[in-house]
């Protein structure tokens, strides 16, 4: 194993590791890999990340395969881990969209309901005044209609 290679294997275990913690499971990269692609994201960190894993199991799994990767790509994973770390990764700012999403989504509608539950309160507190006024002229024809009735039997 050449020392690059040590090198390329320790900043894989490192980030699968933070993967492993953040989704408490034994698939670390393949699940967040995973996650990534049930949110329809295909990014190029999702490209890469499937690559290198693709490099690490060649590495593991076959000693002798001819395997190329760069300096850049030990990079991309030491950089890669940082952002998972940060939550500044593309499957944290993607759960952030859709809550913010969401949550505007429920404001717009609260805010619609608060409209129409204040109208509904308007409504009743309308019904609630036309009782208060009708209902004393109601009791007022009654009565009315009560003394007629009866000066018209006592006669």
């Amino acid at each position: 194993m050449k020392s690059n290679d040590a090198r390329f294997l320790q900043a894989y275990i490192e980030l699968d590791d933070i993967c492993k913690q953040k989704f408490n499971s034994e698939k670390g990269i393949t699940l967040y890999i995973e996650k990534m692609q049930q949110r329809h994201c295909d990014s190029e960190e999702i490209k890469t990340l499937k690559r290198l894993r693709y490099i690490r199991n060649k590495l593991v799994h076959e000693p002798n395969a001819d395997i190329s990767y760069t300096s850049g790509d030990i990079q991309f994973l030491v950089d890669f881990k940082s952002s998972v770390r940060e939550k500044k990764d593309p499957l944290a700012k993607s759960v952030r969209e859709n809550k913010s999403t969401a949550q505007a989504i429920k404001r717009k509608y609260l805010k619609s309901d608060k409209r129409n539950s204040s109208k509904k309160r308007k409504r009743k507190n309308d019904l609630q005044s036309i009782k208060t006024i009708f209902l004393p002229f109601v009791i007022c024809f009654a009565l009315v209609i009560i003394a007629l009735l009866a000066l018209n039997f006592v006669k």
